[in-house]
């Protein structure tokens, strides 16, 4: 699920399976992304308002510095 978490950013949050209480607790956050911007309206601040998926990457509006795309990849393998 992308969530639009205001000043939390952008949220990637697993839903498949069982939900039962606090999905935090449960570990089920995948990715954040906090869109910062020195020349925004106000400046650093995030406060993402909307997110919806779209050829492979996730749209989101930040009130305070307008439309970003970012895409989700895989998690990179650590190597010894």
């Amino acid at each position: 699920m992308y969530q639009a978490h205001y000043d939390g950013g952008l949220r990637v949050v697993d839903v498949s399976g069982q939900l039962i209480g606090n999905l935090a607790e449960q570990r089920r956050e995948m990715a954040v992304f906090k869109p910062f911007d020195p020349n925004g309206y106000t400046a650093n601040a995030s406060f993402v308002m909307n997110a919806m998926p779209w050829k492979g990457h996730i749209l989101f509006t930040d009130f305070n510095s307008g439309l970003w795309s970012a895409k989700l990849e895989p998690k990179a393998e650590l190597i010894p």
